[in-house]
């Protein structure tokens, strides 16, 4: 089959677009932690979410937390989720709450959740929030303890997974064997 210029040209706009969707659109900034104002807290917010509950800033300033922001049709968004669960299941006995936060509707996320086993409460915000919020590239985590901001990652995956999982254990008051770390 000879390609025309014209055709050629269709396949090439077309293929762009979906390397463009999958590798470029969720995001990918990274915030290292110098970056963020400790002083940070979550606006004051009043939203219903997946498992039936409602939730407010309150809720985040018991303890520790994770909260990751996304939207059902990004790519890396599916991984954070996955993520989120295993941070969930880690530290079940630490009373680590994990929050996944979103400006659409709960049935976007149907087939990931069953999918993807996932027991996390989804919920529904508005997109000013997300403004309040400065998230400006999907999908963003952020960890935060008494309902301050202690750091954030942005896009996925990141290559600050590592610190970001010792600032969970220090605000976990998890201490690292140096031992362990050796045979790493």
């Amino acid at each position: 089959m000879l390609l025309t210029k014209c055709n050629m040209r269709k396949y090439l706009y077309f293929f762009g677009a979906i390397f463009i969707t999958l590798f470029c659109a969720c995001g990918n900034k990274s915030h290292g932690n110098n970056e963020i104002n400790s002083e940070r807290i979550f606006p004051e917010f009043r939203f219903s979410a997946s498992d039936g509950n409602t939730y407010t800033q309150k809720d985040l300033e018991k303890g520790v937390s994770v909260s990751g922001f996304m939207v059902s049709w990004c790519l890396p968004c599916a991984g954070e989720l996955e993520r989120l669960q295993n941070i969930k299941n880690k530290y079940t006995s630490r009373q680590l709450q994990v929050f996944v936060f979103t400006y659409e509707d709960f049935d976007k996320y149907d087939s990931l959740t069953k999918t993807l086993n996932l027991d996390l409460p989804i919920i529904k915000a508005d997109s000013s929030f997300f403004a309040l919020m400065n998230i400006d590239a999907i999908p963003t985590r952020i960890l935060s303890n008494d309902g301050r901001e202690i750091t954030r990652i942005i896009g996925a995956p990141s290559f600050e997974e590592e610190a970001f999982q010792a600032d969970l254990k220090k605000n976990l008051g998890i201490k690292e064997d140096k031992h362990t770390e050796r045979k790493k």
